[in-house]
């Protein structure tokens, strides 16, 4: 019986250790290929919804050493299933406040609440405007400030619909909110964020 015990327990020992070598292997050409591409990475994106992996998951653990390592912010779709929930990507943020966080669609089809909530809490979490309501959009710059809300980093999505969809954040959240407000949202957070460097700024 512990001959048997002893070589379950070795049997077991070697997979683990070759498990963990395929994984440093997976995670030095990760490594190597951001390194290579860097000048041309802005982010890294994660959609829960079709990988059906929560943003808080421990084995993304890996992703978010390397954006750590890159100072690459994490870019997450948010809503539609359980995995997708903002709980989750403010779970990591809080967990990771070295790494930035953007919500992408502020948990869509609902009115914003929860996740504009976590944004105020957390420094390092964002909202992004791409399939969110007009509404949802102005009441996330009042609670959190024009500096958490980033416009349309998850677009064109809608092919030539995209531009009515997004008329009113042109024109309406200019006189709605000011100038300073406006220009934050549409391009200075992207910018801050991802570390986008314009030929004339």
């Amino acid at each position: 019986m512990n001959y048997v015990l002893i070589l379950l327990i070795a049997l077991l020992s070697i997979i683990f250790l070759l498990e963990m070598r395929h994984s440093l292997r997976r995670s030095n050409a990760n490594s190597r290929l951001i390194e290579k591409y860097r000048p041309y990475i802005y982010g890294i994106k994660l959609h829960p919804y079709h990988s059906k992996t929560a943003p808080d998951d421990p084995r993304l653990k890996p992703v978010y050493d390397l954006a750590r390592r890159f100072d690459l912010p994490i870019v997450s779709h948010t809503g539609n299933c359980e995995e997708a929930s903002s709980e989750h990507l403010y779970n990591a943020a809080k967990a990771n406040p070295d790494i930035n966080f953007v919500a992408v669609h502020m948990d869509i089809d609902t009115d914003s609440k929860n996740v504009i909530a976590r944004m105020k809490e957390l420094p390092n979490l964002y909202g992004d405007t791409t399939w969110v309501p007009y509404e949802n959009v102005v009441n996330a710059v009042k609670t959190c400030g024009s500096e958490k809300v980033l416009f349309g980093s998850d677009s064109p999505m809608d092919g030539k619909d995209t531009l009515q969809y997004s008329k009113k954040f042109f024109v309406d959240l200019r006189e709605e909110l000011g100038e300073e407000a406006h220009e934050n949202i549409m391009h200075k957070n992207a910018e801050r964020l991802f570390k986008i460097k314009l030929p004339n700024a």
